[in-house]
């Protein structure tokens, strides 16, 4: 399971809320993409191969892998190991163009958030905003609800694939 969106969407904020929601369900392990952020030097499509091995191995054990990343599900579909991973269930976290803007601001200057990086973000939101994903806005909701959302529906979805 997939949950995507890009900057400014929520993803790093409500991951540990989901993961907590999740926790009940042994059957699940959520993981916060940033994680291995540091191995992109291989790429983007290797990342991408090697959390599709993780999420294979996962399943061997009977276990549900929800992955929260700025993650373009076509680079998962393209990753060699696709193949190992049946299903795949994608959450797109979103929020309006205006709230998007604001929280890139906000970030600290070091993140390199300058106007050619939030337009180039914004464009990829309204792609990633025209695809058929569940789709859970987060511009006006608190993390708190926002996260219950997205953990009753991985709730369900887990619920339907074991």
């Amino acid at each position: 399971m997939l949950v995507t969106g890009e900057s400014g969407a929520g993803k790093s904020t409500i991951a540990p809320i989901v993961r907590e929601r999740l926790s009940v369900y042994r059957r699940s392990a959520v993981f916060d993409a940033d994680l291995f952020l540091h191995h992109l030097d291989r790429g983007w499509a290797a990342w991408c191969n090697d959390w599709l091995l993780l999420a294979h191995a996962l399943g061997e054990n009977d276990t549900v892998m929800v992955l929260f990343g700025c993650i373009d599900p076509d680079l998962l579909a393209a990753a060699p190991a696709r193949y190992l991973v049946s299903g795949l269930e994608i959450v797109l976290l979103d929020c309006g163009d205006r709230a998007r803007v604001s929280r890139l601001e906000a970030r600290p200057p070091w993140r390199g958030w300058d106007d050619d990086g939030i337009a180039d973000c914004l464009a990829r939101a309204r792609a990633l905003r025209a695809r058929p994903y569940f789709r859970i806005d987060t511009t006006d909701e608190s993390p708190v609800r926002s996260a219950d959302r997205c953990a009753e529906h991985l709730t369900r979805r887990i619920s339907e694939a074991v």
